[in-house]
């Protein structure tokens, strides 16, 4: 499981307890250490692989295609630093698609590089996870990555979210589920969660049922014209 741009402390911690490999990135010095710190704390040794690194600059080779899950919550608005982008960079497999208004369409293929294969021969299903702004998927700007995507059969779903998850604001998210599938992916399916989770003075908590319901959503079957599914 990787995480990258998420800080490397929450998302990880969810699975400390099982016999994966966690890698976590994270720009600051100070977090990773932190983080290592309260590993040792907590568990006696470092259960996390973590690298303070700034995950759009530095590319990882040797990441390419490896993680069975690939994570990522970007920070909302963040403009692109031209100096930060290499054009022969083998993550920019849409790089003319992409958009220079925002860093968001750089995320997703980095999520989708370090993503493993899934094809008709493996029994595991591989899933990159990428925190988007509801703006990513109707913005004239974006347009182009969003066909390229579909196109290319990377999107298996996309999961809106209520407002209220993030502190200090109302603005919905959606997480977009990305794949890199033999063969590809011939539809997206759409799923409106945005009735779900408690909302307690501006603040939204999804709990374990709800969390099961996005799930069961995302991973049962439909007959080929369905594609939009609604959580009550």
């Amino acid at each position: 499981i990787l995480d990258i741009s998420t800080g490397v402390g929450t998302v990880l911690n969810t699975y400390t307890n099982e016999s994966k490999t966690l890698v976590g990135q994270d720009r600051h010095a100070g977090v990773i250490y932190m983080q290592q710190l309260l590993d040792i704390i907590r568990f006696g040794d470092p259960r996390r692989k973590l690298s303070e690194s700034d995950s759009l600059q530095q590319y990882r080779p040797d990441w390419k295609n490896r993680f069975d899950v690939v994570i990522c919550d970007s920070p909302f608005n963040s403009k692109p630093r031209p100096e930060l982008i290499q054009k022969n960079d083998e993550r920019w497999k849409f790089f003319k698609q992409t958009s220079n208004q925002a860093q968001t369409d750089y995320w997703i293929q980095t999520a989708l590089a370090y993503l493993r294969t899934t094809n008709e021969k493996q029994t595991g299903v591989f899933r990159g996870i990428v925190v988007i702004p509801s703006g990513w998927l109707f913005n004239g700007n974006e347009q182009a990555m969003r066909e390229a995507l579909v196109s290319a059969g990377h999107i298996e779903a996309v999961i809106e979210l209520g407002g209220g998850l993030y502190s200090g604001t109302a603005i919905p998210v959606n997480l977009l589920i990305l794949r890199n599938t033999n063969p590809p992916i011939k539809q997206v399916r759409v799923i409106d969660a945005t009735d779900l989770g408690a909302l307690v003075r501006g603040r939204r908590k999804l709990g374990s049922s709800d969390i099961a319901k996005i799930v069961a959503a995302l991973t049962a079957d439909t007959k080929e014209n369905q594609s939009t599914a609604n959580l009550e």
